[in-house]
C-alpha cells in the first residue's frame, strides 16, 4: 500500500510540473507523448482496479447466492465467466438426496437449471436476483409474477427472503 501511495504521489509530482512548465498546455505539443505515458499508466491501473473490484464482486455474488439456496435447503454453484460473459447455476434440491461424500463431490446430485421443475427454476432465480441485488445499489426493484410456479412452502420462503433484503 506505501508503495502504491508513493509511486502515485510521482505520478502527481510528474503531472504538476508538466503543467508549471506550459501554462498552454492544451496547445502545447511537446508534452504530448508524456500526457500519452501518463494517460496509457493511468489506464492500466483503473483496468487492475476494476478487475479485482469485479473479481470481489463475483466472490461476494457467489457467497450471496449459495446463501439464499439454504433458506430453502439447496445447494448449488453459481459460475461467473468473465472472458466469455457467461453465467451458469447448477442446483442440488432437496429431493436430489444428501450423499455420505457431499462435503468432497457436492455437483454429484447437483443439476443444470433445464433439469430443475418450474417453482425450483423461480427460487434459483430469486435467489440468484437477490445475491445481484446486493451488489448492486437500487433504490427501487420490482418483480412480477416471481412466484407463479412456487408452492405454497418455496413462495412463503422466497417473499420473507425478498422482503428482509
Amino acid at each position: 500500500v506505501l508503495q502504491k501511495t508513493e509511486t502515485e504521489l510521482r505520478e502527481h509530482d510528474t503531472l504538476a510540473k508538466v503543467h508549471l512548465l506550459s501554462p498552454n498546455s492544451m496547445g502545447d505539443l511537446r508534452l504530448t507523448p508524456l500526457y500519452s505515458q501518463l494517460l496509457k499508466s493511468s489506464l492500466v491501473k483503473r483496468k487492475r482496479r476494476w478487475i479485482a473490484f469485479r473479481r470481489y464482486m463475483s466472490i461476494r455474488c457467489k457467497w450471496n447466492f449459495l446463501r439464499h439456496l439454504g433458506n430453502r435447503g439447496y445447494s448449488g454453484h453459481l459460475e461467473l465467466d468473465h472472458e466469455n460473459q457467461t453465467l451458469a447455476l447448477k442446483i442440488r434440491t432437496e429431493r436430489d438426496g444428501v450423499d455420505e461424500d457431499e462435503h468432497t463431490d457436492w455437483q454429484r446430485g447437483a443439476r443444470d437449471t433445464r433439469a430443475l421443475s418450474g417453482g425450483e427454476k423461480s427460487f434459483a432465480t430469486i435467489c440468484l436476483l437477490l445475491a445481484m441485488w446486493d451488489s448492486i445499489a437500487s433504490p427501487l426493484r420490482c418483480l412480477d409474477e416471481f412466484d407463479v410456479y412456487m408452492d405454497d412452502i418455496t413462495r412463503r420462503v422466497a417473499c420473507k427472503m425478498i422482503v428482509s433484503t
